[in-house]
């Protein structure tokens, strides 16, 4: 069992580092201020630098405002506080399921308040990283990664990069990495009609977009290069950089240049979702607002925003958690708002209302495993498609989804963990459960966009991967290669250090950093194709030996998907 929940963990992204520091202070000068940062392994570091103004307070649930006022003699050296955390675990609301729940969920729950991540609503800050001696006029490329975890938890600083940095060093590609906090869960993407009327939609994204931003202002100070910054997100933080590709109709200059010039997705990328306004979006809104006592204010929102912190995190906590029998539920997401994000982003990408931009899109090989480890109670088709269209897909009818179940074999062998037989499957159903899982908001949600994408700009220069080693790994079968795990194996997390896997798939992203082509350079890996609508080749990420490999599988329960785009919507 312990090595079952320390496996989960390190997929989620719980799983911290400390920091080993250096008697160096490295300095950057910015407009009217002196940034002291700290020297760690080779790696300068300058820490929680503001780039917008507090949100806190009366400031709640509204629009960034960018910070002008010089940081004078700033001290960056150490880590900031995170922004505000989301619901975790379960709640009262899945008493039934938790009482069929897998021993695991209160281990998890036990560690989860051991480890709390310090937070506060003053939080809008951004994080630069470079290899020692980095200095302005390096022009070095630019990694800005947006973390993530469901749109609702989530940290920078989750991992420690300074091996990803120095690894960038050695293989004589510097880069300089770029995070920055922004606001999750209720703070950054409640969504409502009050909301809309308010103008303070999707304001997670507005903060990231604040913050790339700032990066094309002050990278260059840092030995970045501001015309060669690259976006990478993970899972919320992939959904993220979609977000950011059909922002604006896909209009991503900023004071006369391109915000960014690449794009890299994974384990998230398209994520079909309702108007903000919609019906079950103020039903969220007013749940919260009853739960508050704010439903008898004539301006609901202002008495969100006047309400002590406690009593927004309270009740806010209300809503399931992402890790509760819910699993993924998802409702504090980016959304059409007819502002940041016109329509829903397939509508976009299909428009061609996109900034286009080379790009790798890539999903793991069993993206489901750990969203399922709960809901014995689906257990057939019937109860399959009740729980998709309940939780899920309210737009889709009975007969929509069950179409789309009989695709789904009800035998474990076709399930996920893929290719492991009848093994792992704690009751009849859980594999399928995890194979439509992870494919409908990560494996055909992938493809779909790329399809997209290509039709819209045939000529456009992309990659997919497909990452499956941790294939029979050890105490990580149960999982497969989960959701999470690219991230970790990317820093070189644990067991993932010095790997086969991290080392390659390292050089292929900051090819692509470099060269907005993974294969410019290191001639000895494997050739990866670029992916086509007819030639659909990626490459497979392996333990040993990566590979090219075609992808179609379940390629009818893609086109279904494609097809009655509309009815999978969250």
């Amino acid at each position: 069992m312990k090595a079952f929940v320390t496996r989960l963990l390190v997929l989620i992204g719980l799983v911290g580092s400390s920091l080993a520091q250096g008697n160096e202070s490295p300095t950057v000068k910015l407009p009217g201020s002196l940034v002291h940062g700290i020297f760690a392994n080779g790696v300068d570091s300058f820490y929680g630098m503001p780039y917008a103004e507090s949100p806190a307070g009366l400031n709640r649930l509204k629009r960034p405002v960018k910070r002008t006022k010089p940081l004078g003699d700033f001290d960056a050296t150490t880590i900031p506080p995170a922004c505000p955390q989301g619901h975790f675990e379960a709640v009262d609301s899945d008493e039934l399921w938790r009482k069929r729940s897998l021993n695991a969920d209160s281990t998890l729950a036990k560690w989860h308040a051991a480890h709390p991540v310090h937070t506060s609503e003053d939080c809008l800050t951004i994080t630069v990283q470079r290899p020692a001696g980095t200095k302005a006029g390096d022009n070095l490329p630019v990694l800005f990664m947006l973390a993530g975890f469901s749109f609702v938890i989530g940290t920078p600083y989750r991992y420690n990069a300074t091996s990803l940095i120095k690894f960038s060093a050695e293989i004589e590609q510097p880069f300089v990495l770029v995070t920055a906090n922004y606001r999750t869960g209720p703070w950054g993407f409640l969504p409502g009609q009050q909301v809309m009327k308010n103008g303070s939609t999707n304001l997670g994204l507005r903060d990231q977009r604040m913050s790339i931003e700032w990066a094309s202002d002050n990278i260059a100070a840092f030995g970045g290069d501001p015309d060669k910054i690259t976006l990478w997100g993970h899972a919320s933080g992939g959904v993220s950089v979609l977000d950011h590709l059909v922002i604006n109709g896909g209009n991503a200059t900023y004071n006369g240049r391109k915000l960014f010039r690449g794009a890299i997705m994974s384990s998230g990328s398209l994520l079909p979702a309702e108007h903000i306004d919609s019906k079950k979006c103020n039903k969220l809104y007013t749940k919260i607002v009853k739960a508050i006592g704010c439903e008898r204010k004539k301006d609901t929102l202002q008495c969100l925003r006047e309400i002590p912190y406690s009593d927004f995190e309270r009740a806010t906590s209300s809503i399931p958690g992402a890790l509760s029998a819910e699993a993924l539920r998802l409702v504090y997401v980016p959304r059409p708002d007819n502002d940041l994000i016109r329509y829903s982003p397939e509508v976009l990408l299909n428009d061609n209302m996109f900034a286009a931009v080379p790009m790798i899109l890539g999903t793991q090989e069993d993206e489901g495993t750990i969203f399922t480890q709960k809901q014995t109670s689906v257990n057939g088709t019937k109860p399959l498609s009740q729980y998709l269209r309940t939780q899920y897909f309210g737009n889709a009818t009975k007969r929509n989804m069950e179409d789309f179940l009989k695709k789904y074999h009800k035998k474990p062998f076709e399930g996920s963990p893929y290719r492991t037989g009848d093994d792992f499957e704690s009751w009849a159903g859980q594999k399928r459960l995890s194979s439509v899982i992870g494919d409908v908001f990560f494996t055909l949600a992938r493809r779909v966009a790329m399809e997209f994408i290509a039709l819209s700009q045939p000529l456009l220069p992309i990659w997919g991967y497909h990452a499956a080693y941790d294939y029979r790994n050890g105490d990580s079968s149960v999982f497969g290669t989960a959701h999470g795990s690219f991230e970790a194996m990317i820093f070189g997390t644990d067991e993932y250090i010095a790997s086969y896997t991290t080392k390659t798939a390292r050089w292929y992203l900051i090819n692509f950093v470099y060269h907005l082509d993974p294969n410019k350079k290191h001639t000895e890996l494997v050739a990866w194709p670029k992916w086509t609508p007819d030639e659909p080749r990626m490459l497979i990420f392996n333990k040993s030996n990566n590979a090219n490999m075609m992808d179609v599988q379940r390629k009818g329960n893609s086109k279904f998907m494609k097809d009655n785009i509309e009815k999978f919507r969250i």
